[in-house]
């Protein structure tokens, strides 16, 4: 993402504030707002959240997927992003890659994407001990991403069939 300086004010991408929490002591900020870009026409987003009980507001696990079908000769966007895996959000790019190459046959291939997902997750995450939720439990919510990716794979169902 690009950085603006507005003499007072410094626009930074979200990825970059994280990173720099993580790192250690850096710039210091003050967040004043937040930037959301305008999703393209027909875009599809999803969040969930998986948690051991209802009381604990901690996510053993959360996800988050955005399709944007093609547009004005633009190509599809796909983004996966999973936290309270790692330390900081993890991008499932590997998998959304995946999704893009093969989007003409995206529902015939539901399971393969879901597997992939899954894996590249599991290769990526780095988990933390926590005292409200034990390593297995974390690994066992692991499948909170392919329950997303069947909601996104039946509104595309859905969308196909009021064609």
């Amino acid at each position: 993402a690009e950085q603006y300086d507005t003499g007072k004010f410094k626009s930074t991408a979200v990825h970059d504030v994280i990173r720099s929490h993580i790192d250690g002591p850096g710039e210091k900020r003050l967040l004043i707002g937040v930037l959301i870009p305008y999703p393209g026409q027909g875009t599809w987003i999803r969040f969930m959240k998986q948690g051991l009980r209802a009381a604990v507001d901690f996510a053993s696990l959360n996800a988050a997927v955005r399709y944007t079908p093609p547009i004005n000769g633009s190509g599809p966007t796909i983004k996966i992003f999973v936290g309270a895996c790692s330390p900081e959000p993890l991008e499932l790019k590997e998998t959304a890659d995946f999704m893009i190459a093969n989007l003409s046959r995206l529902l015939q291939i539901k399971e393969d994407v879901k597997e992939t997902a899954v894996k590249e997750l599991i290769t990526k995450s780095a988990l933390v001990r926590e005292t409200a939720i034990s390593i297995k439990a974390k690994k066992g919510s692991f499948y909170l991403i392919a329950n997303v990716l069947d909601e996104l794979f039946a509104a595309m169902q859905s969308k196909i069939g009021r064609r």
